[in-house]
């Protein structure tokens, strides 16, 4: 293992950056991963990475949690770090929207060079970019032929009957908890109860 990526929340962050440190000197490459920045203003977000940049870390990360990031969101929370951070930089998308792949590209025309992506979207919730989807669109943009063959044919055998067994995936559910989280008119009782009918079909309750 020759990478370690820490995942933190806004409010400890600045309480974990110790750790880059120390396993930089254990001899990793570390990378930080801030959670739930969508709703932080500039000066909040401006403020963390300044504080990131004290400290030795190979690449500064930023999640969309709720998925419920714009491209345009993207675009102005990374335009906001740079002032303060000129080291790599990554995003971690999720699906909610149906925007994790837009979100990805159009952190790359703005200057990330880390995304994550997983096979077919798999991930918590409604999952993450979709690695095939990036693969040919980063293949488009580099003029590069891509043979598809090898990766279709491990989603058909592997991953798409995992997918049907596990119900990864975005739906109006998660869609739903991505409002309630934006608005003051719906309440997070409702999004509960739509997640917990979700999670019974899945389980086939």
């Amino acid at each position: 293992m020759g990478l370690v990526r820490i995942a933190s929340h806004v409010h400890e962050f600045e309480k974990a950056l110790p750790a880059v440190t120390w396993l930089k000197d254990k001899g990793y490459k570390v990378g930080f991963n801030l959670m739930q920045v969508a709703d932080r203003n500039e000066d909040e977000i401006k403020h963390l990475a300044r504080q990131a940049a004290k400290y030795p870390m190979d690449v500064l990360y930023f999640a969309d949690s709720f998925g419920s990031m714009t491209p345009e969101q993207a675009a102005q929370i990374i335009q906001w770090m740079r002032t303060e951070w000129d080291g790599p930089m990554g995003i971690h998308t999720h699906e909610n929207m149906g925007l994790a792949l837009s979100n990805v590209l159009r952190a790359l025309d703005e200057g990330v060079t880390w995304v994550d992506s997983t096979m077919t979207g798999m991930g918590r919730g409604p999952g993450n970019a979709r690695t095939e989807e990036v693969a040919i669109e980063v293949a488009a943009r580099r003029g590069q032929e891509l043979n598809l063959v090898p990766l279709m044919a491990l989603i058909r055998n592997h991953f798409k009957p995992l997918q049907e067994h596990y119900g990864w995936g975005t739906n109006s559910y998660y869609y739903l908890a991505k409002q309630v989280r934006n608005s003051p008119h719906l309440h997070s009782n409702d999004a509960r109860r739509f997640a917990v009918r979700r999670r019974g079909r899945s389980l086939g309750h």
